[in-house]
């Protein structure tokens, strides 16, 4: 399978997830560069992470020139039209949070991944920032120090003799 991208991590569970679930087989066999849109507008790069909400995708959006994020939903978590209205909505809600510190949203809607027995994924695509991800942060230096548990407990009593 040359040329296929497989960088991501499952989300927490181990630093391997070349193989991911049987959900997402399909995706992990996409080749870089392929296109993934019937518009021809978003190129396949690399996998990046897998979870039990869905695959995130790093993509070349072509019209802008830029890497954007693509998230993959999980079909069975937005089946029925009441849980595709959910899913609008939230993301409507999340396109109006704007700050230094938040992923701009840019668009969502279905999509067949290539290869994927014709089956419409909900999807959304957001800017792509380099850089660590919170599971990484978290593992170590000062965050892993500051959230851990001896830091909050109570020393008091190791003074009274």
């Amino acid at each position: 399978m040359a040329g296929v991208a497989r960088s991501g991590k499952k989300g927490g569970r181990g630093p391997d997830a070349a193989a991911g679930s049987p959900e997402f087989r399909r995706v992990y066999e996409l080749a870089v560069g392929q296109v993934l849109d019937a518009a021809g507008e978003m190129e396949h790069r690399a996998v990046v992470a897998e979870g039990d909400w869905s695959c995130v995708l790093k993509v070349h959006h072509k019209p802008t020139g830029t890497l954007r994020a693509l998230r993959l939903v999980r079909p069975e978590l937005v089946a029925s039209e009441v849980q595709q209205r959910l899913f609008e909505e939230e993301l409507e809600r999340a396109a109006a949070v704007a700050g230094e510190f938040a992923a701009r949203l840019f668009d969502m809607g279905k999509l067949v991944v290539p290869g994927a027995d014709e089956q419409q994924w909900w999807y959304l695509t957001m800017e792509w920032i380099e850089g660590k991800s919170v599971a990484e942060l978290l593992s170590g230096g000062r965050f892993q120090q500051a959230l851990s548990f001896e830091r909050y407990v109570d020393k008091s009593g190791q003074d009274a003799g």
